[in-house]
């Protein structure tokens, strides 16, 4: 069964490509622009919606139009088997910032600088 990964990025080039490199790693992708359409995706207080099947890994952004993606980040972690979730931005205010490293992401990287980064971990994530 092929692994699934959440991207939540209001870019759609940025979707689209990473989309792209995802699938070429093996996994389905799902893609959310706002923190409202992530929340619907994996469902509130650990409530899945659509096919019931968890996202192994999850890259969020931080700045999205209707919030913070820490929001997201904080939604995934009440879900019984929470992904790996990797946060990636081109950056944020310091204390959205304390905020976000409080909820325990697996990971935190700046775009578009740690792309490769990005890429390594998601190879690791494959592992797991």
């Amino acid at each position: 069964m092929p692994r699934k990964a959440l991207i939540v990025d209001d870019d759609a080039s940025v979707q689209k490509s990473l989309g792209r490199i995802l699938k070429l790693k093996g996994f389905d992708v799902t893609a959310a622009s706002t923190v409202a359409e992530a929340l619907a995706t994996v469902g509130v207080n650990g409530e899945r919606k659509g096919d019931g099947v968890a996202h192994d890994v999850a890259i969020v952004d931080l700045n999205l139009p209707d919030g913070t993606g820490a929001h997201v980040v904080a939604a995934l972690r009440t879900l019984p088997a929470p992904p790996r979730i990797a946060v990636w931005t081109g950056g944020a205010p310091a204390p959205v910032l304390e905020h976000v490293r409080a909820l325990r992401p697996d990971a935190m990287f700046l775009k578009p600088r740690d792309v490769e980064v990005l890429i390594a971990w998601l190879e690791e994530s494959l592992k797991r």
